[in-house]
């Protein structure tokens, strides 16, 4: 059978998965899950913080299929334009990064995001409720915009023979508080891998 590709999102303990299907849109907001109305858990901007978060966000893919041979190097990208087409100067939507490796997250390793709903998320590096994969790295994420298709980000260099679950991208929202409201133009995180027949 050729192989199934499904962008998957990961919430809640101990992680319930969702297929983000064509039809269906991941949103920035401040809860941990999956608000495709928008309506739902707006992050809070409060003026006397610099930046307010979204809760962190975990995505991977879901491949099933047996026709081919191998698939690995899965690598993302943005089209390196996500901060200032949602007018986020200062902040804008950031990735965890790991010191060494693949920065993707291990399905074990998987973290429930943290923060006060409806107001904002920790930041990913938070000392005390950051995410513990990639808090304490340095740096512990870094802006999407720095990945385009000339410099993609290595996700999870793993050589797969057969159906799996990939390790996980995971990005945050930093919104700075010069911001009223963000753009709500649909902006794409393009997921690219090898595969072998």
């Amino acid at each position: 059978m050729p192989e199934v590709v499904r962008v998957m999102e990961k919430h809640g303990s101990p992680g319930t998965n969702t297929y983000i299907t064509d039809s269906m849109n991941s949103w920035y907001c401040a809860e941990d899950r999956i608000d495709p109305t928008k309506t739902n858990g707006p992050i809070y901007i409060n003026s006397t913080d610099p930046f307010s978060y979204s809760y962190w966000m975990s995505q991977y893919l879901e491949i099933t299929g047996s026709d081919f041979i191998e698939i690995t190097n899965i690598k993302v990208y943005s089209d390196g334009n996500m901060t200032a087409g949602w007018g986020l100067t200062g902040g804008g939507v950031f990735i965890g990064k790991r010191d060494t490796g693949d920065n993707g997250c291990p399905q074990a390793s998987y973290a429930v995001a943290t923060g006060t709903p409806g107001r904002s998320g920790n930041p990913m590096g938070d000392a005390t409720y950051g995410h513990p994969y990639y808090k304490g790295q340095t740096p512990f994420s870094v802006n999407i915009d720095t990945y385009t298709a000339k410099n993609m980000l290595v996700i999870d260099s793993t050589k797969y023979t057969a159906a799996f679950n990939s390790k996980m991208w995971v990005t945050q929202m930093k919104v700075p508080n010069s911001v009223s409201r963000c753009p709500i133009t649909k902006k794409t995180i393009v997921i690219s891998y090898q595969i072998t027949y």
